[in-house]
């Protein structure tokens, strides 16, 4: 517990200065690298140097994705109804504490009255569903994580298809690719996508996020030889899109998570593969 406040601590400091030094457009973009960077240094504490068999000039890492879609969700998103309106005006008429007993019936009438139809937002939410399903996630992260260990590292990267988990639980057997000179598996699969708003709007803009699950495997055995969560937020972009602006314009969605294949892949292959040399 000492040493995760002491982590904590030196995460704080250096966050404080990067923003003293940093220009303000620059620093939303700062931060979030820096937040997804602390977030997955802190969980691979304990991850091994990888380096090739004895023999070999570099080590040949396939790359394997999930079999099924990433789940989706809309949280804390538009108010759904004069219910969900009338919430949502409650909660931001609890703002002005002092004022509460005027405020917060003023908030459940305005919610009520100016919240769309239920319908209307459900629709959206499934059309956003149905655009993020479209997007072939799972592949495109798995290609981009081939793309960034080729140009960052000398390692034999190999994009294979579907030889990853069909479900969030389940452990492939990797052992039969030890027979094609493949030493190392990284499993890279996305687990959430979500579009993430706040209470205090009535139609918030909306962030997304992602939770990708990787691991490295020796096929040799079919060893786990490390596995982490890496959760994805832009800040860059936080607080812009209502739902109906992602959903009215897909290529808003293709941006965001070409975007967070980058991120993603770029932090991993870092991790796992181009370690400092203290390591």
């Amino acid at each position: 517990m000492r040493q995760l406040h002491m982590f904590w601590g030196q995460v704080r400091g250096a966050l404080h200065r990067l923003m003293r030094q940093t220009k303000p457009m620059g620093r939303p973009l700062t931060t979030s690298i820096l937040i997804l960077a602390t977030v997955a240094q802190f969980g691979c504490a304990s991850l091994p140097v990888l380096t090739p068999p004895p023999g070999e000039a570099v080590l040949k890492v396939a790359v394997t994705s999930g079999r099924f879609a990433p789940t989706f969700d809309t949280v804390m998103g538009p108010a759904k109804g004069a219910s969900g309106g009338a919430l949502k005006g409650a909660v931001m008429g609890l703002g002005g504490l002092i004022f509460a007993p005027f405020t917060v019936p003023l908030g459940l009438v305005i919610g009520a009255t100016m919240a769309e139809p239920s319908a209307k937002i459900e629709e959206r939410e499934t059309a956003a569903r149905e655009i993020v399903t479209a997007q072939r996630i799972q592949e495109n992260i798995r290609d981009r994580v081939v793309a960034v260990g080729r140009a960052k590292t000398p390692h034999a990267f190999i994009a294979l298809a579907n030889r990853g988990p069909s479900t969030i639980s389940e452990r492939p057997d990797y052992r039969p690719l030890s027979q094609e000179g493949i030493q190392t598996v990284l499993e890279v699969v996305a687990d959430r996508v979500k579009l993430h708003g706040n209470m205090i709007r009535l139609d918030p803009a909306l962030q997304m996020v992602m939770f990708v699950n990787w691991r490295l495997v020796r096929t040799a055995d079919n060893a786990e030889i490390y596995s982490a969560s890496l959760p994805y937020i832009d800040f860059q972009n936080r607080g812009v899109w209502t739902l109906a602006r992602w959903v009215n314009d897909p290529e808003i969605f293709r941006s965001e998570l070409d975007r967070a294949y980058t991120g993603i892949a770029e932090m991993i292959v870092r991790l796992a593969f181009v370690q400092p040399e203290s390591k």
